[in-house]
């Protein structure tokens, strides 16, 4: 992951002195109106090099983040700053950001580029009996049909998302996408450390009070065509412990108690945990979760899911092809009723199965920025980077002057960059699954036939 300061400190060498540069703190002087950077002390530039340049400290408190300088001594490398002293006058290991421009500048580009920059997320959406319509509105970041990447059918009986929990949103990756964490004290992280495959574990912690993270899918259905009740369904979880008797996977049905699996060993290993169960009649839920009783520990889960019917080697395995559907001949993207987009399948697909929806994702959810300098994202430093670049010389543009023509100049320089970014990227599932690629055709069925 890379943060909000490494984003703005990857710009300054993109255009070297047009937007800033980085430099070491040798101290901060007693007073705390001055500090010396050792790589300044040239002793034959002016003061006017540096006065009225913008210094941020991001190691230091928000209170001392920003200040603009108000001399500057070659001889010594001093910067002396308008405002308030340090406070903190601690420069070991620190680096100071020199900018030609407003920090919030800079901070405003990286997030407009974290919002236009998009990567391609895979959505499960199980099949329903009959049914040929799919409302998108879950998937609340896409706006446009033209975000659709692809849909692809799968004849896998896992009825959730985000299995192998590699899906994870939140600024600082802090939520796994479709699951839910209740327990007070409870939380959960992103483990890379700690993994049987791909990318990423889910740390599951209970303090305190029991804990669970579960996923709940509305697959009951209208009538008895669509419904499974009276069907087997087994919760699924593949999870690391050390301690015994404490975590387990349970199914729950909304009415009766959880049926529960057996607890992991507690053998510091790899263990696949499975509850299974016939869905009664009565049933008005069906949810998935981990739970942690009993005593306060961590289990790692690696895969959590539920299925149709019984736990099999090629459901462990995800022993699965693909089929790719057309667009225009097997489905179309329709507007949905309200806010929101459908999709809409020429027949439909056999019940309790995949439909996988590859959309481009924007790196942030709307109404959200990265503010802090430690706050942090998975997009990539260098495309991110690139593209705030041309972001802030375009909106310096604006602002018109003497300069307007220069940073005008820069704009469409970079812009020739930031869209071969934009455009050329090989985006990467967030499974791990690469995509772009032409699959092979497989029918499903019968030849679809094109009535649009």
């Amino acid at each position: 992951m890379s943060t909000l300061r490494q984003y703005r400190r990857e710009m300054y060498p993109r255009e070297q002195g047009a937007i800033g540069r980085t430099e070491a703190i040798a101290t901060l002087p007693a007073l705390g109106l001055t500090m010396t950077v050792s790589a300044l002390a040239t002793g034959t530039v002016g003061a006017s090099k540096l006065i009225n340049k913008w210094l941020i400290r991001s190691d230091a408190a928000a209170a001392e983040r920003i200040r603009m300088c108000s001399n500057y001594v070659s001889g010594t490398g001093t910067l002396t700053h308008a405002g308030a002293a340090y406070a903190d006058l601690v420069a070991t290991d620190e680096n100071v950001e020199i900018t030609e421009h407003e920090p919030y500048l800079l901070d405003n580009a990286i997030n407009e580029a974290l919002h236009i920059l998009k990567r391609v997320d895979r959505t499960v959406i199980p099949t329903r009996n009959g049914y040929n319509r799919y409302p998108l509105y879950g998937l609340t970041w896409l706006a446009d049909p033209d975000e659709i990447v692809r849909v692809v059918y799968r004849n896998s009986p896992v009825l959730t998302d985000n299995r192998f929990m590699e899906k994870w949103s939140g600024i600082g990756a802090t939520t796994v996408d479709g699951f839910t964490l209740a327990g007070a004290g409870a939380t959960i992280a992103r483990n890379s450390s700690t993994v049987e495959r791909d990318q990423y574990s889910c740390a599951l912690t209970r303090a305190g009070t029991n804990a669970t993270l579960g996923q709940t899918i509305r697959l009951l259905g209208i009538d008895t065509a669509d419904s499974l009740r009276g069907e087997i369904v087994t919760a699924v979880m593949r999870v690391w412990a050390s301690v015994a008797s404490r975590i387990r996977v349970q199914f729950y049905d909304g009415v009766n108690a959880a049926t529960s699996s057996p607890f992991h060993t507690g053998g510091s290993g790899w263990e696949t945990l499975s509850a299974e169960v016939t869905l009664p009649a009565t049933a008005t839920e069906l949810t998935a979760r981990a739970s942690i009783e009993t005593g306060d520990t961590t289990g790692y889960i690696d895969q959590l899911y539920l299925m149709h019917g019984t736990l099999g080697d090629a459901v462990e395995r995800d022993n699965y092809s693909e089929t790719e559907l057309r667009p225009n001949v097997d489905y179309k993207v329709v507007q949905g009723e309200g806010p929101g987009l459908i999709l809409l399948l020429a027949s439909a697909l056999p019940a309790h199965r995949q439909l996988i929806v590859e959309t481009r994702r924007p790196w942030l959810v709307r109404g959200t920025n990265l503010s802090a300098d430690s706050d942090s994202v998975d997009a990539p430093l260098d495309s991110v980077s690139e593209i705030a670049v041309y972001k802030l010389f375009d909106a310096l543009a604006e602002f018109g002057g003497q300069d307007g023509r220069k940073y005008r100049d820069l704009a469409n320089k970079h812009w020739r960059s930031a869209q071969a970014i934009l455009l050329g990227t090989i985006a990467r599932t967030d499974d791990g699954r690469e995509t772009g690629l032409p699959l092979p055709l497989m029918s499903f069925g019968p030849p679809a036939r094109r009535f649009w």
